[in-house]
């Protein structure tokens, strides 16, 4: 089959299976749901989360600059990644960081951290289903079977803690349901012209329903992606960008009693690719596509993400304590051509290995005109990070050729954080609410640190590269003449003291002043000129389809061609 001018196309199938009890119910309602139309979809009742209190908010009347997206918007908007959203929520930037694939490079407001370096910490915190993603790494991949998606703007360190100074990205996964439901989906795009890249595939299925009546719960879904290849590698002729993975995530919520329920889920991702397709502008010019790399290069990853929810009801406040506990894996090995040619001059290797673990308990309620939430948080982590870089032409002519040339090193690092916090709103009139918090937080990192140097091989992640004596390597080439220390140890201690303070006042009626009325805002969307990593290079990847987009030219680090995509939102007032 030949794609010739437009192979931005989506194909989309789902079939929704409700329990034969309530299969004769509403055929006039139904009848109606089905005319609605995705602007309609989109403007719906939004609720939040972020706030952390003991009901759910609508989205209009919280007093935080947001853009959320419930299932029926993240549908419409046809999200698949949370890179989508850059284009409809304003003043925020959601990208891969161009150099590794898969590792985000988010903005907000302005504030953002551009690196694949994993010990450099984000400044916008990404939570899934209440748990922080302690790296940056692995954070932009497929999404799929969505509650919701809240997009914070400005500082959030009192409710969520650390590494939000940009804001904050809260994704909700779906719960399991009451009554057994079946969807599968499936969507196909590609590159816009012809004899360039392949096509992009991506194929879903989620399964939930009861297990015992009333009782438990459950859930299992699967996606799988592959991609030809978004562009054309002009030194072999071969597509470049490829990927295949697939997601599996399950979920069981148990609820022994009313006012008791445990809600675990356990998502398992494998993903394969390309390494990062980079063009170097000495060679081609920047208002195309054209590429020409020696080594393709290639990452590979694993990541196990699971959480333990467990919510009490409780007479005091008429409210509910809540703990969320989190845990994750990540490892990754991953090759990238750094210069960009057709030539080694620079290639880099990588492995990186995080696990971590993250606790919080908290307890929201009410007392007359006081909103009260407040809790305890726990979080730690490991990292190891090994980083290769072949540079052939730094080797010394005289070095014998029996003896390696590479530079090795990395390093490794053990964070732990505890937090305390507290967060009080008083409704001054019905129309006027006050808001006090605190925060107080203890932080600890020890790391070492192995010099990216000429060193015989060795691998941090598998414990052969050791931060203490000194380079052999650069030993021999001097004669002994200098000794070159292999690298150092550090333990940082930080904690916030005093206590953060933040308080506010905020009038609903500034906010909503046609509460009955939804509001959307729509807002086009350019490509950020900023550059990827040197000033000669930049780096792709591949556009995410939308049902508002048909035609996209993306250079992810060259505002040279426009983003022609817009689409709506629903937003608070406040000014972003």
């Amino acid at each position: 089959m030949t794609f010739n001018k437009m192979l931005m196309t989506s194909a989309s199938a789902a079939l929704v299976l409700i329990a034969p009890a309530y299969a004769q119910e509403g055929t006039a309602a139904e009848e109606t749901a089905s005319r609605e139309s995705a602007i309609e979809r989109v403007l719906g009742t939004v609720t939040v989360t972020a706030t952390k209190k003991a009901d759910v908010e609508d989205v209009q009347t919280v007093a935080v600059a947001m853009t959320a997206y419930n299932a029926d918007t993240l549908d419409a908007l046809n999200v698949t990644t949370l890179e989508s959203l850059s284009y409809s929520s304003p003043n925020v930037s959601l990208d891969d960081v161009g150099t590794a694939r898969g590792t985000a490079n988010f903005a907000i407001r302005g504030l953002g951290v551009n690196s694949s370096i994993p010990s450099i910490d984000p400044a916008v915190g990404v939570f899934v289903d209440g748990v922080y993603l302690g790296v940056n790494s692995g954070v932009v991949v497929d999404l799929f079977d969505l509650d919701s998606i809240e997009v914070l703007r400005g500082p959030q360190g009192l409710l969520f803690g650390r590494n939000t100074t940009g804001g904050a990205i809260v994704v909700n996964t779906a719960n399991p349901t009451d009554e057994f439901s079946f969807k599968a989906r499936t969507s196909v795009d590609g590159p816009v012209d012809s004899d360039r890249g392949g096509a992009n595939a991506n194929v879903q299925a989620i399964v939930s329903g009861p297990l015992i009546e009333n009782l438990l719960n459950g859930k299992f879904g699967v996606s799988y992606n592959t991609d030809a290849g978004y562009f054309k590698n002009e030194f072999n002729g071969d597509n470049h960008g490829e990927l295949q993975s697939v997601t599996y995530r399950g979920a069981l919520e148990f609820m022994p009693t009313d006012a008791l329920t445990f809600l675990g889920k356990l998502e398992y991702t494998d993903s394969r690719s390309d390494g990062p397709s980079g063009k170097n502008h000495a060679f081609f010019d920047r208002d195309n596509f054209d590429m020409s790399i020696n080594n393709p290069g290639f990452g590979e990853s694993e990541t196990i993400l699971g959480s333990l929810r467990t919510d009490l009801d409780v007479g005091f406040g008429n409210g509910v304590i809540t703990n969320i506990f989190g845990y994750r894996n990540y490892e990754s090995t991953s090759s990238a051509d750094i210069d960009a040619t057709p030539f080694t001059l620079f290639h880099s290797n990588a492995e990186f290995d995080q696990e971590q673990f993250s606790n919080e308990l908290r307890y929201a309620g009410t007392f007359d005109k006081l909103d009260l939430t407040t809790g305890l948080y726990y979080f730690e982590q490991t990292l190891d990070y090994t980083e290769i870089r072949n540079l052939p032409t730094t080797r010394p002519p005289t070095l014998p050729a029996s003896i390696p040339w590479g530079f090795y090193g990395g390093g490794t690092l053990d964070h732990t954080v505890w937090g305390a916090f507290a967060n009080i709103d008083y409704s001054l009139t019905d129309k006027l609410i006050a808001t006090l918090g605190v925060r107080y937080s203890v932080e600890e990192k020890a790391g070492d640190v192995i010099y990216i140097r000429p060193r015989m091989p060795c691998s941090v992640v598998q414990g052969t590269c050791s931060p203490d004596g000194f380079n052999s390597l650069i030993s021999l080439i001097t004669g002994g003449a200098v000794q070159e220390p292999n690298g150092f140890s550090d333990l940082m201690n930080g904690r916030t003291g005093p206590p953060r303070l933040a308080s506010s006042i905020s009038g609903t009626t500034m906010f909503n002043p046609t509460p009955t009325i939804p509001r959307a805002s729509v807002r086009a969307a350019t490509t950020s000129a900023s550059p990827t990593c040197r000033s000669s290079t930049s780096s792709w990847r591949r556009p995410a389809a939308s049902a508002s987009m048909k035609k996209k030219w993306t250079h992810t680090k060259s505002a040279s061609r426009p983003r022609a995509k817009m689409a709506a939102s629903r937003s608070t007032a406040l000014p972003s």
